[in-house]
Protein backbone atom coordinates (compact mmCIF):
# COMPACT_ATOMS: atom_id res chain seq x y z
CA UNK A 1 0.00 0.00 0.00
CA UNK A 2 2.17 2.83 -1.28
CA UNK A 3 -0.16 5.84 -1.40
CA UNK A 4 2.39 8.19 -2.91
CA UNK A 5 1.56 10.90 -5.41
CA UNK A 6 3.39 8.98 -8.13
CA UNK A 7 1.48 5.76 -7.36
CA UNK A 8 -1.81 7.69 -7.63
CA UNK A 9 -0.70 9.13 -10.97
CA UNK A 10 0.03 5.61 -12.25
CA UNK A 11 -3.36 4.41 -10.95
CA UNK A 12 -5.14 7.26 -12.79
CA UNK A 13 -3.25 6.48 -16.01
CA UNK A 14 -4.14 2.79 -15.73
CA UNK A 15 -7.82 3.56 -15.09
CA UNK A 16 -7.95 5.87 -18.12
CA UNK A 17 -6.17 3.31 -20.27
CA UNK A 18 -8.69 0.66 -19.24
CA UNK A 19 -11.79 2.84 -19.83
CA UNK A 20 -10.60 4.66 -22.95
CA UNK A 21 -9.11 1.87 -25.04
CA UNK A 22 -6.66 3.04 -27.77
CA UNK A 23 -6.37 6.61 -26.46
CA UNK A 24 -2.88 7.80 -25.53
CA UNK A 25 -2.29 8.76 -21.89
CA UNK A 26 0.66 11.12 -21.35
CA UNK A 27 2.13 11.62 -17.87
CA UNK A 28 5.37 13.35 -18.77
CA UNK A 29 6.10 16.15 -21.15
CA UNK A 30 3.59 16.29 -24.00
CA UNK A 31 5.30 15.66 -27.34
CA UNK A 32 5.07 18.60 -29.71
CA UNK A 33 3.20 16.62 -32.38
CA UNK A 34 1.13 14.34 -30.16
CA UNK A 35 -1.83 12.62 -31.75
CA UNK A 36 -5.41 13.19 -30.63
CA UNK A 37 -7.50 11.95 -28.97
CA UNK A 38 -5.22 11.95 -25.94
CA UNK A 39 -5.11 12.50 -22.19
CA UNK A 40 -2.51 14.51 -20.35
CA UNK A 41 -2.20 14.04 -16.56
CA UNK A 42 -0.57 16.75 -14.46
CA UNK A 43 0.00 16.56 -10.69
CA UNK A 44 -1.26 19.89 -9.36
CA UNK A 45 -0.54 19.92 -5.63
CA UNK A 46 0.30 17.78 -2.63
CA UNK A 47 -0.39 18.38 1.04
CA UNK A 48 0.33 16.29 4.11
CA UNK A 49 -1.34 16.91 7.46
CA UNK A 50 -0.64 15.41 10.87
CA UNK A 51 -3.45 13.55 12.58
CA UNK A 52 -3.79 11.58 15.81
CA UNK A 53 -0.78 9.54 16.93
CA UNK A 54 1.43 8.61 13.94
CA UNK A 55 -1.29 8.96 11.32
CA UNK A 56 -0.97 11.43 8.46
CA UNK A 57 -3.42 12.52 5.80
CA UNK A 58 -2.00 12.93 2.30
CA UNK A 59 -3.97 15.05 -0.15
CA UNK A 60 -3.07 14.95 -3.86
CA UNK A 61 -4.74 16.88 -6.66
CA UNK A 62 -4.42 16.05 -10.36
CA UNK A 63 -5.53 17.75 -13.56
CA UNK A 64 -6.49 15.43 -16.40
CA UNK A 65 -6.96 17.11 -19.79
CA UNK A 66 -8.74 15.37 -22.64
CA UNK A 67 -7.92 16.49 -26.17
CA UNK A 68 -10.73 15.26 -28.48
CA UNK A 69 -10.37 13.73 -31.93
CA UNK A 70 -12.33 16.56 -33.55
CA UNK A 71 -11.70 20.09 -32.29
CA UNK A 72 -14.65 21.63 -30.44
CA UNK A 73 -16.79 18.46 -30.84
CA UNK A 74 -19.49 19.00 -28.19
CA UNK A 75 -20.80 15.41 -28.28
CA UNK A 76 -17.34 13.88 -27.94
CA UNK A 77 -16.44 16.24 -25.09
CA UNK A 78 -19.72 15.60 -23.24
CA UNK A 79 -19.25 11.84 -23.54
CA UNK A 80 -15.64 12.09 -22.38
CA UNK A 81 -16.66 14.25 -19.39
CA UNK A 82 -19.18 11.68 -18.15
CA UNK A 83 -16.78 8.78 -18.67
CA UNK A 84 -13.99 10.72 -16.91
CA UNK A 85 -16.13 11.21 -13.81
CA UNK A 86 -17.10 7.54 -13.77
CA UNK A 87 -13.47 6.45 -14.26
CA UNK A 88 -11.84 8.82 -11.75
CA UNK A 89 -14.43 8.41 -8.97
CA UNK A 90 -12.67 5.30 -7.62
CA UNK A 91 -9.18 4.25 -8.74
CA UNK A 92 -7.17 1.15 -7.88
CA UNK A 93 -3.86 2.19 -6.28
CA UNK A 94 -1.93 -1.08 -6.26
CA UNK A 95 -4.84 -3.11 -4.88
CA UNK A 96 -6.26 -0.38 -2.64
CA UNK A 97 -9.38 1.37 -3.90
CA UNK A 98 -9.10 5.14 -3.48
CA UNK A 99 -12.10 7.44 -3.86
CA UNK A 100 -11.90 10.96 -5.27
CA UNK A 101 -12.93 13.45 -2.59
CA UNK A 102 -13.47 16.28 -5.04
CA UNK A 103 -14.05 15.67 -8.74
CA UNK A 104 -14.98 18.21 -11.41
CA UNK A 105 -14.91 18.38 -15.21
CA UNK A 106 -14.96 21.70 -17.08
CA UNK A 107 -15.27 21.90 -20.86
CA UNK A 108 -13.42 24.93 -22.16
CA UNK A 109 -11.54 25.97 -25.28
CA UNK A 110 -12.26 22.68 -27.03
CA UNK A 111 -10.91 20.35 -24.31
CA UNK A 112 -12.33 18.64 -21.22
CA UNK A 113 -10.37 19.43 -18.06
CA UNK A 114 -10.96 17.20 -15.03
CA UNK A 115 -9.69 18.00 -11.56
CA UNK A 116 -9.54 15.11 -9.10
CA UNK A 117 -8.45 15.24 -5.47
CA UNK A 118 -7.61 12.12 -3.49
CA UNK A 119 -7.10 11.87 0.28
CA UNK A 120 -5.20 8.94 1.77
CA UNK A 121 -4.61 8.13 5.43
CA UNK A 122 -1.25 6.59 6.22
CA UNK A 123 0.49 5.55 9.39
CA UNK A 124 4.11 6.48 9.86
CA UNK A 125 6.18 3.46 10.88
CA UNK A 126 8.61 3.97 13.73
CA UNK A 127 12.25 3.36 12.94
CA UNK A 128 13.71 0.05 14.08
CA UNK A 129 17.15 1.61 14.58
CA UNK A 130 18.49 2.38 18.01
CA UNK A 131 19.15 6.06 17.94
CA UNK A 132 21.32 6.02 21.07
CA UNK A 133 23.92 3.54 22.17
CA UNK A 134 24.32 2.43 25.77
CA UNK A 135 25.90 5.14 27.86
CA UNK A 136 28.44 4.04 30.42
CA UNK A 137 28.86 6.62 33.14
CA UNK A 138 31.64 6.48 35.74
CA UNK A 139 32.15 8.75 38.64
CA UNK A 140 35.57 9.96 39.65
CA UNK A 141 36.35 10.13 43.24
CA UNK A 142 38.18 13.21 44.47
CA UNK A 143 40.33 12.52 47.30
Amino acid sequence: MSKTMSSLLVAIAQALDKEFDNITVETGEVPQDFEVPAFYITPLDYREKAEVNRRRRKESTFVITYFPQAAENALELADAAERLVRTLRIIDDDGVLTRAVDLEVVIQEGVAVATAEYHCHVRMIASERNLMEILDQRRRSHG
